[in-house]
């Protein structure tokens, strides 16, 4: 979920479980999507065979499915990389966030046994 302050992203916040949940639900989609696609290879036989025998009918029947089929399959090659995308970044977001809590924890820990408060306030790389 994004924040907006004056029309600009002040900050977001991600629910790794609901993201989860969201790539699960697209990826069985796709899958159905791919089902989908292998039937309609197998059906391409019995519609140019129910075609009434017109060879030129068949023909661009078939070539019609296939053509259809290579369509489709590109669209499910995006939707795999989209879904590789976003898990890719939600894991980033976590891993990111478990790098900035133990930042924050160390630097917690060295200002209460120092009392030097301004570690608490250096960005990393200080």
């Amino acid at each position: 979920m994004a924040t907006c302050e004056g029309g600009f992203m002040s900050g977001y916040k991600m629910d790794p479980a609901g993201v989860q949940r969201v790539l699960q639900a697209v990826g069985d989609r796709a899958s159905e999507l791919g089902t989908a696609l292998d039937d309609v290879e197998s059906a391409t036989a019995d519609v140019v065979q129910g075609s009434g025998g017109d060879g030129i009918v068949g023909q661009a029947l078939a070539t019609f499915l296939t053509d259809q089929k290579s369509a489709l399959g590109d669209v499910g090659t995006r939707i795999s990389a989209g879904l590789n995308g976003a898990t890719l970044a939600a894991l980033a977001y976590v891993h990111g966030d478990e790098q900035m809590e133990a930042a924050t924890t160390t630097a917690m820990t060295t200002a209460f046994s120092t009392g030097d408060l301004t570690v608490l306030s250096r960005t990393e790389g200080d």
